[in-house]
């Protein structure tokens, strides 16, 4: 019941201007598994962030679209923002 809640709330958030979205938080399993079932995204990097919280960046192989989700030590997670368009830059390229 909750994936569905959340993959309903994640459509409709994609659709509002930033300044108007607030995080969409969860278990870490199911706002994952939304991001994969719905948008074909998968995590391809993670970072430690201060206060122990693990940033994670999920994509499409083509980079269509991509997400940005904040995962705490107890395992809720958030998802922050998300977009289009996403390009590697390798190193020494600039941007």
């Amino acid at each position: 019941m909750f994936c569905r809640f959340l993959a309903a709330a994640l459509c409709t958030v994609s659709s509002l201007p930033a300044y108007a979205q607030a995080p969409i938080c969860g278990p870490q399993e199911e706002i994952f598994a939304v991001l994969d079932g719905t948008f074909d995204e998968v995590p391809v990097a993670a970072g430690l962030m201060e206060g122990d919280r693990l940033a994670v960046l999920t994509k499409t192989l083509d980079g269509e679209t991509w997400s940005l989700v904040v995962v705490s030590q107890d395992g809720r997670a958030c998802l922050v923002t998300g977009g289009g368009g996403w390009t590697t830059i390798k190193s020494g390229e600039g941007v």
